[in-house]
């Protein structure tokens, strides 16, 4: 009765109940096989989280929100066969939180090396969120040449840890100006001038 469903929200827990990084899932693959209509995904919650092998025709967007993205997590996602994906968003946060990875776990989502035979792993991807990262500065200096961005419309990098060192290499790096919206709200950049 529920293969009709095409928004899900899982996780969905105050942090009054339970802190967000006390949150723990598992394999959520069979949850989306059993559901090849759902287009809205939003999974609050990193710890075990995996989507192994994940192959959907109807999902358009994805939310995953960590106080830190473990690499396995992330690994998945861009192994997923997800066609129609338009919008990912990524909480990726720090070490302590549970990310162990390095700018290296980022390469296939922004610069696709591991996808010889298309330009990127969703080809439809036109809304990208790397979002609440401590390694915030790092992944601007990373964007550079970066081949996603040629097809996304909006990248969002709010919520980081990015200083004004961050916010240079964004300024720096042409291939932004084909972007419609950069979000670079809630960080931690003091020179208007590399904003504006």
């Amino acid at each position: 009765r529920l293969m009709a469903l095409r928004t899900l929200v899982f996780g969905d827990i105050s942090p009054q109940e339970q802190p967000l990084s006390t949150i723990t899932h598992g394999d959520m693959t069979p949850l989306l096989d059993a559901l090849p209509q759902l287009e809205y995904l939003r999974v609050s919650g990193g710890r075990g989280l995996r989507i192994k092998e994940m192959t959907h025709r109807s999902l358009r967007e994805l939310v995953i929100e960590t106080t830190g993205m473990y690499p396995s997590t992330l690994e998945d996602i861009v192994a997923s066969s997800l066609g129609e994906l338009a919008h990912l968003e990524l909480w990726l946060r720090d070490e302590a939180g549970g990310w162990g990875g390095t700018m290296d776990d980022l390469q296939p989502l922004l610069h696709g090396y591991a996808y010889p035979k298309q330009a990127h792993p969703f080809p439809k991807l036109k809304r990208v969120g790397l979002r609440n990262a401590a390694e915030a500065d790092a992944i601007a200096h990373q964007l550079r040449g970066a081949s996603a961005l040629k097809q996304l419309r909006m990248l969002d990098l709010s919520k980081g840890a990015r200083t004004d060192a961050g916010a240079h290499a964004l300024a720096l790096n042409p291939m932004l100006r084909s972007l419609d919206t950069l979000d670079l709200r809630s960080n931690f950049v003091t020179d208007e001038d590399l904003i504006d």
